[in-house]
């Protein structure tokens, strides 16, 4: 039996009693046994640092149900979005998961795929960039390490918000330099690029390959799936 590649971005998990946790939980159920490589492409959580254990600690059932994934030899890749900083040693040491922090160009079925969130490709939006910058740096790090971990909850939708905030009404802007994007990757032999942010699902061709948006799982469960060379934008229900 052949196996899948899915593609998933924009979950927006805000804690464990939420829907979006519960759906993405029974998710993981479904593609179990069926998927070679689970690619999350960036803000799969309202707001995760992997270098305070606080986080670790509260989305523990699906850190739980990823390791079921890894040990059922699925390879987990993730590329961080806007809403995560440091996905911590969970991710790369436990799970193994290759982790990125803006983007990535990777091998898939003997193609080269360029992944990432996309909240980056609209470089003229300095605002979000010089705080993305300054999130993952020294100074924020340190103080997100020290901070208690009842405190670092109640910042943390602060942050969230704020990163939010920095993205509202922009990302339709990524659209700016998409066709430079497209062109740069061209010029490197990769017609397949896959990103997220935006929310809105899309496959179409791209010479001989696709240009690939998964959608926002948050919405309505809206993921992508690859196999045998084909993509296909799909829809979980639980």
């Amino acid at each position: 039996m052949s196996k899948a590649d899915i593609f998933i971005a924009d979950a927006h998990i805000k804690g464990m009693d939420s829907l979006q946790a519960r759906a993405f939980i029974d998710f993981l159920d479904h593609i179990k046994g069926s998927t070679r490589t689970l690619y999350i492409l960036g803000d799969l959580f309202d707001f995760w640092f992997g270098g305070n254990r606080v986080f670790l600690k509260r989305y523990m059932p699906i850190a739980k149900k990823l390791k079921e994934l890894t040990d059922d030899s699925v390879k987990i890749v993730f590329l961080e979005g806007n809403h995560e900083i440091s996905m911590g040693r969970y991710f790369t040491n436990t799970l193994k998961a290759d982790v990125y922090e803006k983007d990535a160009e990777l091998e898939v079925d003997g193609d080269n795929f360029y992944m990432t969130h996309g909240d980056l490709i609209n470089y003229d939006d300095v605002a979000h960039i010089k705080w993305m910058k300054f999130m993952r740096g020294p100074i924020a790090s340190l103080i997100m390490r020290l901070l208690p971990g009842w405190f670092f909850l109640y910042i943390s939708k602060k942050i969230s918000g704020a990163s939010r905030e920095f993205s509202k009404d922009k990302v339709i802007s990524i659209d700016k330099h998409f066709d430079e994007l497209v062109a740069d990757m061209k010029g490197k032999g990769i017609e397949t690029i896959v990103f997220a942010h935006t929310h809105s699902p899309l496959i179409k061709e791209n010479g001989s390959g696709y240009i690939v948006n998964p959608g926002a799982f948050a919405a309505n469960g809206s993921y992508a799936r690859y196999e045998n060379g084909t993509f296909t934008l799909k829809n979980f229900t639980q």
